[in-house]
């Protein structure tokens, strides 16, 4: 078979159920089916690290149609052909290269992520830190220290996808040690981190039970919650 055959070969004939010859396999996987060939041209000059990212992201699906847009529905009775279970099946690989994709780049960078991400022709539509803040330029130098949480579909089978990332700054707080402090102390302590606190309303004052039965006593508390 012609080189030139081959390499125009779509790579979705392999799932068709039909067999396939192994040097002609080896040949279309050397060339299209692994990304590696059409992201390697926009990696040059890039760190080692979105190099090695990249190659093992799933590459978005490149027929122009998605097989999920194609699922039959038979009716009671109908003969079920082969190119509908093909349909389900390319259907299936979808979901699963979905979260293949998204624990792939889970925890990297987001800087060597969107660089890998771009490089095997995933278009990202959306940002969005873990807090629901939207970052509308994704070039903001603060990404850079940012890590992928998650990344989502915006359409299964689709090349259009939405991402997730931490905050730019620590958020969380931690009770400080106040453990051998005074009260006055400890006050000073909590008050340079948390600022002045102020309480709305007044404090609850404690009614005098003095010489009061139990039950008077706890109708008296009861009444003033």
């Amino acid at each position: 078979m012609p080189d030139e055959q081959i390499e125009n070969t779509d790579r979705s004939s392999i799932t068709a159920g039909t067999r396939i010859n192994p040097m002609r396999l080896r040949s279309m996987r050397a060339t299209d089916i692994s990304g590696a060939a059409r992201a390697a041209p926009r990696l040059r000059g890039r760190s080692p690290m979105a190099v090695a990212l990249a190659r093992r992201i799933v590459a978005p699906n490149v027929s122009d149609t998605n097989p999920l847009d194609e699922l039959p529905f038979p009716n009671p009775g109908d003969r079920i052909r082969a190119d509908d279970f093909k349909k389900i099946s390319q259907s299936l690989l979808l979901v699963r290269n979905a979260f293949r994709l998204s624990a792939t780049v889970f925890g990297q960078p987001f800087d060597q992520a969107k660089l890998a991400l771009e490089a095997q022709q995933y278009r990202i539509v959306n940002v969005i830190t873990v807090f629901g803040t939207e970052i509308e330029n994704l070039d903001d130098p603060s990404l850079e220290n940012r890590k992928v949480i998650q990344v989502m579909p915006a359409d299964l089978g689709e090349p259009e996808i939405v991402i997730v990332v931490t905050e730019s700054v620590e958020t969380r707080r931690f009770t400080p040690n106040l453990i051998g402090l005074n009260q006055q102390d400890a006050s000073d302590r909590l008050r340079n981190i948390l600022g002045d606190i102020s309480f709305p309303g007044r404090p609850m004052e404690m009614p005098d039970l003095e010489n009061l039965t139990v039950a008077e006593a706890r109708n008296l508390l009861q009444g003033i919650r």
